[in-house]
């Protein structure tokens, strides 16, 4: 496959979809985590430091489901990642202390991190070849350049309810 023969077929943009669901999110809590635990009143260092557990359980998690994903298939692997994001996103909504900021860092992060490897592994699936690389970075920076939005879409949504929680929920 070339990038010009992926284009055309339908599996390129649902992967670039399926790529930019969780990338808008994912920019969105890179952005609005530590705000949004400073203000349930965790102190600012604490929640930078969440955010740091995040990109360091991230690590395990890349390794972890890297590995999983080669018995379990990319596919299968992705939707429990997502899967999990998407449900310690509701713990989020309720975290009120720091030891629940920490749980929500650590769980997120892993699956966070574990979902890495999984696009890249699932895109190579459709689209084997020797421009791999070049397919990937088109799905990647359709997604991203929509990805950017998750930040502004989230701060738009917590300026017009005043609250974190909707946006994390969304």
């Amino acid at each position: 496959w070339t990038l010009r023969e992926a284009l055309r077929p339908k599996p390129f943009w649902l992967l670039s979809l399926l790529y930019f669901c969780p990338v808008l999110p994912i920019h969105m809590a890179m952005v609005h985590i530590v705000p949004a635990a400073i203000n349930i009143g965790i102190d600012k260092t604490a929640a930078a430091g969440a955010l740091a557990l995040v990109g360091g359980v991230g690590i395990a998690g890349r390794i972890v489901m890297g590995t999983s994903a080669e018995k379990l298939g990319w596919e299968r692997a992705l939707i429990i990642c997502c899967g999990m994001c998407s449900v310690i996103f509701l713990w989020f909504v309720g975290v009120k202390s720091l030891w629940m900021l920490y749980i929500f860092a650590i769980v997120y992060g892993f699956f966070y991190g574990g979902k890495v490897p999984l696009v890249p592994g699932l895109i190579g699936s459709y689209f084997p070849g020797k421009s791999l690389a070049t397919i990937f970075g088109g799905v990647h920076a359709f997604s991203l350049i929509f990805g950017a939005a998750g930040p502004l879409i989230g701060g738009f949504i917590i300026d017009q309810t005043g609250s974190y929680a909707v946006a994390f929920i969304i």
